[in-house]
Order: C-alpha cells, then structure tokens, then sequence
C-alpha cells in the first residue's frame, strides 16, 4: 500500500512540473507574398505604418483575446486608418497586438 502511494505521489510530482513548449514564431507572415508581416515602416513615436491585412488581423485578435488586456478591449483602438490605404498603429497598439498574437501561438482558448 505505502509502495503504491509512493508511486501514485511520484507520478503526480513528474506530471505536474511538465510544462509545453513554448512556440516561437522562425519567419515574419507573408502579406501579399512579401515576407514582412504587414509592418511597412515604423514611425519615430515607436508605432508603425500597417497594411490592411494587418489591421484585419488586429481586429480579428481583439475579438477573440482583447478581454483578457488590461484594460479590457472589445473594438480595436490605437490603430487609425490613412489616405494612403494603409493604418497607423501606435507603440501600445503593437504592444497588444504582440500579446494577442502570442495567445493565438499557443493555442489559447479565448
């Protein structure tokens, strides 16, 4: 009996400190076969000029991850559209898109 708690205790001790891989991403996303994840260029306020994909991506996130930010977000903010057909994203922006995006990596449910 006392074997059996010892490997009943052993067993549970060995399952619990095993953690999954983390997973990183090895190359940018393609947007519209150009291998730059839809970041076009970075503004001197360290936010970014994005493409359109990127900002549907964005959304799509904030949909399924942005109540788990802090604050909570339930529309996209900190990205506006401009003239040019393009978005500008600010420094926070990035900073919740980078969050969401490593939620959606590791296959975290919403």
């Amino acid at each position: 009996m006392k074997f059996a708690a010892c490997v009943l205790s052993l067993v549970w001790l060995v399952g619990c400190t095993m953690t999954p891989p983390v997973v990183t991403p090895t190359t940018p996303s393609l947007d519209a076969g150009v291998a730059n994840s839809g970041v076009l260029a970075l503004t001197p306020d360290h936010g970014a000029v994005v493409t359109p994909f990127f900002a549907e991506r964005y959304a799509a996130l904030v949909k399924l991850y942005g109540t788990r930010l802090i604050p909570p977000m339930t529309q996209p903010r900190w990205i506006t559209p401009t003239t040019t057909n393009t978005f500008v994203i600010t420094s926070d922006g990035l900073a919740a898109f980078a969050l969401m995006d490593f939620y959606a990596r590791q296959d975290q449910r919403p």
